[in-house]
């Protein structure tokens, strides 16, 4: 193959007034002087624009508003995963235990506890894992949390309850 300086040599020998022709005999164009000369210059490579002051101030002002746009969402990270924190830690807490079912076998009152917690476990798990998302992608909304479910007695109530087979 030829190289690009003896194929412009060869484009300038057929001239201006007849078509220039490749080695297949296929004509390629009407090629000039200028038009080699032209080739041989975009084949170095682009030089970069001038960094001017107000190019300086766009670029900087640029990466300033990503940086602030990572700060906020990585704080925003961090806030959800408190909040998967503490449904977690709710979650744990009204997790039912054996003593807890065992006295919901005696007990009504017992077992409303035991169902209550059951219904406040399984909304902490939602929240858990509706948080835990929303932390994983913080740039997404986030939709408001379901009204906690109501608590069937106090516990002063629980507490008044006259056990069989205590003092």
């Amino acid at each position: 193959m030829k190289s690009q300086r003896e194929v412009c040599i060869a484009w300038t020998i057929v001239g201006e007034d007849r078509p220039a022709r490749d080695d297949a005999g296929i004509c390629n164009a009407w090629i000039s002087v200028e038009t080699c000369q032209s080739a041989t210059v975009k084949s170095r490579p682009m030089r970069l624009p001038r960094m001017t002051t107000r190019r300086w101030m766009i670029a900087v002002a640029i990466l300033a508003v990503g940086l602030a746009t990572a700060v906020a969402l990585f704080r925003r990270h961090l806030a959800l995963r408190q909040r998967v924190a503490y449904h977690e830690e709710i979650e744990k807490l009204a997790t039912a235990t054996v003593g807890e079912l065992a006295l919901a076998a005696r007990w009504p009152k017992a077992a409303a506890q035991v169902r209550a917690n059951a219904a406040i476990r399984a909304r902490h798990a939602r929240l858990k894992e509706k948080y835990w998302r929303a932390a994983r992608y913080p740039w997404l909304p986030v939709g408001p949390d379901p009204p906690e479910p109501e608590k069937p007695f106090s516990l002063e109530d629980l507490h008044n309850v006259d056990v069989p087979g205590l003092p």
